[in-house]
């Protein structure tokens, strides 16, 4: 099927690239670079993709061309983001939001060499300190082992464990979205190459 599919993008599509206008606007300011989408290209209309069960968004997703961050890796971002943004939301995040106050745990850098929080996990984000959607998702199970390093047991461990479920859970969706949208672009960028 991926010989049929590259065949036929290369007699329809090589030669023009349809650009259509985003529908997608960023409600976040410090996300806004992030997310712009001035352009894609128009893949929805090549036999076989929506069959192999792509969504239009999905193929929506490809060949930015002024995009600084390039498509792989602003979509991991855009992936960490939406990923971050779920896991703010969650009833389990509580603890997680805002950086431990040290004027009240005042052992915890004692314990905890390298703390991190959602708070500063964003601002990472905003200021472009990640490169993939595995740091961003690497920095929250930090944050979780660090809770449970500091606490041992109860609420807090509990709570931890419980935000854990929600990031594996909400993940793994994201990180088969992810290769699905590799695999296009892969696809696309190999056949015209």
């Amino acid at each position: 099927q991926r010989a049929f599919i590259l065949e036929q993008q290369e007699k329809r599509f090589v030669q023009q690239i349809f650009k259509l206008p985003s529908t997608k606007k960023s409600k976040k300011k410090k996300h806004k670079d992030l997310l712009s989408d001035e352009s894609f290209t128009f893949l929805d209309a090549i036999p076989g993709l929506s069959e192999l069960g792509y969504t239009d968004d999905e193929l929506r997703k490809l060949a930015r061309p002024n995009d600084p961050y390039g498509d792989k890796q602003r979509e991991e971002i855009n992936s960490a983001i939406s990923l971050l943004d779920k896991l703010k939301k969650h009833d389990a995040a509580w603890p997680f939001l805002e950086p431990v106050d040290i004027t009240q745990v005042s052992d915890y850098l004692d314990v905890i060499s390298d703390p991190i929080d959602l708070a500063t996990i964003e601002e990472h984000l905003a200021d472009n300190k990640y490169r993939t959607f595995a740091d961003v998702k690497s920095e929250i199970n930090r944050m979780l082992e660090n809770c449970r390093t500091y606490n041992g047991t109860g609420i807090y461990v509990k709570t931890a464990d419980t935000l854990q479920r929600a990031l594996d859970s909400e993940s793994r969706k994201l990180e088969e979205a992810l290769a699905r949208f590799h695999a296009i672009y892969d696809a696309q960028h190999d056949l015209l190459s």
